[in-house]
C-alpha cells in the first residue's frame, strides 16, 4: 500500500544507485509480473515513481477504499471509478480481471464486471454478498508461516493455484469495518468477499426503486384493505403474518443473491396498520359521538356507558320491541300555572323534571320526551332489561315519593301557598312497540310509538276517573308481580278513551309494603287510594296482589 507521506521516500530509494539494489531487485520483478496487484487508496498513485516500468505495472494498482453508509456499515464496495474517460479499478476488480486474462483498466470489462447499471447502488459499485461471518469463509494463513516455510500440508493445498490477498489481520491496526449483522470484518476479508462475488457473478441485486416502492405500497394496501374487515387486533395479527412471511421470503431470495428490501415494506405494513387503526379510531369516535348525541338526553350514565361498550344494542333504526311505557302528568297544572308567576312555574317545572329524570335513569329507563307538564319514559330499549316492568313500577313509586320532598321545598320557599298542592298521575303499560330514530331527515328523535304507548297515555288519564295515582295495565302487573309484592285493587274491564277494547287494570297502592303517597292537603300526604272502587267491577287478576 502506498500512502502520501511515503511517496518521496520510495522515489528516493528507487533512484539510489547502490543502497537500494536489493529493493530494486525484489520490487521490479514483482511489479512487472501479471500475477500481482498492489493496493492504493483514493487518488494516491505514485506514477512518477513507476514511470517507464510499462503498462503491466500501471495496471497492477487497485483501490481499496471501503465506503461506509451513514450507520457505519459497509454494504457496497467500489468496482471502478471513471474520471475523464479513464477507469481506475478496485483491488478485487484488478485481481478478478487478471484471473480472467483481461486488462484491469478496460472500461468495457469493468462495466461488465459490475453488472447492469440498474443493479448498482451507485455507478461502478456493487453490493457485497457476504458469504458468512468473519474468519469462517476464507482460510487465514499467517505471513510468518509462509516466510518461515512452516506451512502445513493443508495450508500448502489451500495456497496451490489460489488467488491470495495479503493484508493486515490484527485489531491493533484499526482496519476493522462493521458488516451486516453487526459483525466486524477486517478490510482484507471484505475485499475477499467482493472478489468472490465478482468471480462468481454473485453480488447482491436489488429491484428498481419503482419496483421496491410498488412492493411496499402493495403490502400497505393489503394490510389496509384487510383491516377494513378486521378488528384492531385482527389487523395486527394480519400485519404480523405478512411481516413474518416477508422476512422468510427475503431470506429465500437472499439465497439466490436477490436482496429484497425489508425496511420499506415493513414500514408500509406498519403505516398501513397505523392508518387503519387511526381511521377505525376516527370512525369509533364518530359512532360514539352519534350515540351520545342520540341517546345522551334520554338515558342515564350507566345505560350510556353500556351502549358505548355495546353499540350493536343501540338499534338506531326502527325495530319492534317489547317495552314498558310510563306516562306521568301533573294534576291540575293548567289552573296552577294561571295563578303563579311564570318564573316560579318555570323553576318548579325544571326542578320537577330534573328529579323525575334522575329517577327514571336510576332505574334504567329512557326518557322519551316532555309534553308540557307531562313526561314519557320507557324501559327495555335501547338496552334490554329482564325486569323492565318491575323497574318501571319501582320508578313510579319513587317519583311519587320524590314529589313529597319537592312539595315540602316549594312550601318552604313560598313558591306554593298553603292551599296549593302538586300531585301527579302515572299510567304504565307493557307490550310491543316500534322504537328507534323517528322523524324527518332534519330532525330525528329516539322515541317509541304504537298501541302500547297509546294505552299507557290513556291509563295516566284514567287515573282522574278512578281517583288513583298509579294505574298499571294487566301485562305490566303480571310481569312486575313476579318480582315485587304489589298491593292494590284490580279491575277487569275499564273503558279507555280511544281504545276499542276494555282493559284490565291494577290500581297500585303499595310496593313491597311501601304505600304509594297521595297528596291530599297542604304539606301532608295520605297513603293509598282515597276511594274504594266498585266491588261489582273488581276481579282478581292473579299473582301476588291482594
Amino acid at each position: 500500500m502506498f500512502e502520501r507521506n511515503y511517496d518521496e521516500t520510495l522515489r528516493k530509494r528507487f533512484n539510489a544507485a547502490e543502497e537500494d539494489l536489493p529493493l530494486r531487485a525484489v520490487a521490479l520483478p514483482i511489479l512487472r509480473g501479471r500475477n500481482v496487484a498492489l493496493a492504493r487508496t483514493g487518488d494516491i498513485v505514485p506514477t512518477d515513481v513507476f514511470q517507464g516500468l510499462g503498462d503491466d505495472v500501471m495496471h497492477s494498482f487497485g483501490l481499496i477504499d471501503l465506503p461506509e453508509n451513514p450507520d457505519a456499515v459497509v454494504r457496497s464496495v467500489l468496482v471502478y471509478q471513471e474520471e475523464n474517460g479513464q477507469f481506475f479499478p478496485s483491488l478485487p476488480a484488478v485481481v478478478a480481471l487478471r484471473a480472467q486474462k483481461k486488462v484491469p483498466t478496460d472500461g468495457a470489462a469493468l462495466r461488465a464486471l459490475a453488472g447492469p447499471a440498474d443493479a448498482q447502488p451507485r455507478p461502478g459499485m456493487v453490493r457485497v454478498n457476504y458469504l458468512g461471518p468473519p474468519d469462517q469463509v476464507f482460510p487465514m494463513i499467517p505471513a510468518e508461516a509462509v516466510e518461515a516455510g512452516a506451512l502445513t500440508p493443508a495450508q500448502q493445498a489451500q495456497l496451490k493455484d489460489a488467488l491470495v490477498l495479503i493484508g493486515p489481520h490484527s485489531p491493533s491496526l484499526s482496519d476493522t469495518h462493521r458488516g451486516p449483522g453487526r459483525f466486524d470484518y477486517y478490510g482484507i476479508e471484505i475485499h475477499a468477499h467482493t472478489l468472490a462475488n465478482l468471480l462468481d457473478g454473485r453480488p447482491l441485486r436489488r429491484f428498481s426503486p419503482a419496483g421496491e416502492a410498488l412492493q411496499a405500497g402493495l403490502v400497505a394496501l393489503v394490510v389496509g384493505i384487510g383491516t377494513l374487515f378486521l378488528s384492531v387486533w385482527g389487523g395486527l395479527a394480519l400485519g404480523t403474518v405478512l411481516a413474518v412471511g416477508w422476512l422468510l421470503g427475503t431470506m429465500q431470495l437472499l439465497s439466490g443473491d436477490r436482496l429484497l428490501p425489508v425496511a420499506g415494506p415493513l414500514t408500509g405494513l406498519a403505516l398501513g396498520w397505523v392508518t387503519q387503526v387511526g381511521l377505525q379510531a376516527l370512525d369509533e369516535r364518530r359512532r360514539r359521538s352519534e350515540l351520545q348525541r342520540t341517546f345522551g338526553p334520554f338515558v342515564g350514565p350507566e345505560v350510556m356507558a353500556h351502549l358505548l361498550t355495546h353499540p350493536e344494542e343501540a338499534g338506531l333504526g326502527g325495530r319492534r320491541q317489547i317495552l314498558t311505557v310510563l306516562f306521568s302528568d301533573i294534576k291540575g297544572f293548567t289552573d296552577l300555572s294561571n295563578t303563579l308567576p311564570p318564573e316560579i312555574i318555570s323553576r318548579m317545572l325544571n326542578q320537577y323534571f330534573a328529579e323525575m329524570t334522575r329517577i327514571v335513569f336510576q332505574h334504567g329507563g329512557t326518557v322519551d320526551k316532555f309534553i308540557g307538564d307531562g313526561l314519557m319514559a320507557f324501559w327495555n330499549a335501547p338496552t334490554e332489561r329482564r325486569e323492565h316492568a318491575a323497574d318501571a313500577v319501582r320508578a313510579a313509586l319513587e317519583m311519587t315519593q320524590a314529589l313529597e320532598q319537592l312539595n315540602a321545598g316549594w312550601y318552604g320557599d313560598q313558591s306554593l301557598e298553603r292551599s296549593q298542592v302538586i300531585e301527579i298521575r302515572i299510567g304504565i303499560n307493557t307490550g310491543p312497540a316500534v322504537v328507534g330514530n323517528l322523524g324527518s331527515a332534519d330532525r330525528l328523535s329516539y322515541t317509541a310509538i304504537g298501541q302500547t304507548v297509546n294505552i299507557a297515555a290513556r291509563l295516566e288519564a284514567q287515573n282522574k276517573e278512578l281517583n288513583s295515582v298509579i294505574l298499571l295495565a294487566r301485562e305490566t302487573y303480571e310481569q312486575a308481580v313476579l318480582r315485587l309484592n304489589l298491593d292494590g285493587v284490580r279491575r277487569e274491564a275499564v273503558d279507555l278513551k280511544g281504545v276499542a277494547e276494555a282493559q284490565a287494570v291494577f290500581l297500585l297502592q303499595a310496593v313491597d309494603g311501601v304505600p304509594v303517597p297521595r297528596m291530599t292537603a297542604v304539606g301532608s300526604a295520605t297513603r293509598g287510594l282515597a276511594t274504594t272502587p266498585d266491588p261489582d267491577r273488581t276481579r282478581d287478576l292473579g299473582g301476588r296482589g291482594n
